[in-house]
């Protein structure tokens, strides 16, 4: 009964690992997304069209890249906001 307790325990513990590593790789994809969005924005007004495109669009910002438990999805690396 102990060993299967233990097995149980080690197994809830690496579920808790697993979900905080699913959860940072999705706050990654949601910065990466903002950062592509962002640099296709930099990239676009750099033509005249594009310069007119992005008067009549709104600034990627980093907190419209939200996750459903309110965290923002622009983490890391000291990156700012772009």
């Amino acid at each position: 009964a102990a060993e299967t307790v233990e097995i149980g325990r080690a197994t809830i513990e690496q579920a808790d690992r697993q979900t905080e590593q699913l959860t940072n790789a999705d706050r990654l994809a949601d910065h990466n997304r903002y950062v592509l969005d962002k640099s296709a924005r930099l990239l676009r007004g750099m033509t005249w069209s594009g310069w007119v495109a992005n008067m009549f669009t709104k600034d990627v910002r980093s907190s419209d890249y939200v996750q459903p438990n309110g965290t923002t999805g622009a983490v890391g690396g000291g990156l700012g906001d772009i």
